[in-house]
């Protein structure tokens, strides 16, 4: 399933996340020196460009700094799905669906990528997650297809 921009974004999904994330977003640096806000902001903008070997060495690191960071966690699960590699992107689609169940786009992508893989109970949950949460967004009548017709 493939996911325009902006369809469902994340940047209002983000606030929603457990509280206890607060401090670790607020962080400008790790112990390492690693700035993680110029970091997720250029693996930001190398993700929209399409650059996702660029945006995913980036969240890697940020990923590393801070492994409980919500939106790294999604964007280097995007990138990878994006770059073809399902397995590594379904790990972290996971853990961004375990940090933030109020975001219906890592939901989305989690379910095309764990039907990419074969897992179809997996893309099943994840589509119906991703249903609850967006019963009307962009691509839920796509959803509903592919769920009818292959799951």
């Amino acid at each position: 399933v493939a996911t325009p921009e902006g369809d469902d974004a994340t940047e209002e999904d983000d606030s929603e996340e457990e509280e206890d994330e607060a401090p670790e977003e607020v962080l400008a640096a790790d112990d390492d020196g690693v700035d993680i806000n110029a970091a997720m902001q250029r693996a930001r903008s190398q993700h929209n460009d399409g650059s996702y070997g660029e945006a995913v060495a980036e969240l890697r690191q940020v990923v590393e700094a801070q492994p409980r960071n919500g939106e790294a966690l999604f964007l280097l699960g995007s990138a990878l799905y994006e770059m073809g590699d399902e397995r590594e992107a379904v790990r972290y689609l996971e853990a961004a669906t375990g940090r933030n169940r109020r975001n219906a786009e890592a939901f989305l992508l989690l379910g095309s990528a764990q039907h990419a893989r074969g897992d179809l109970n997996g893309a099943r949950e994840a589509y119906r997650s991703y249903l609850e949460l967006h019963p009307d967004g962009a691509t839920a009548d796509e959803v509903r297809s592919i769920m009818e017709q292959q799951l």
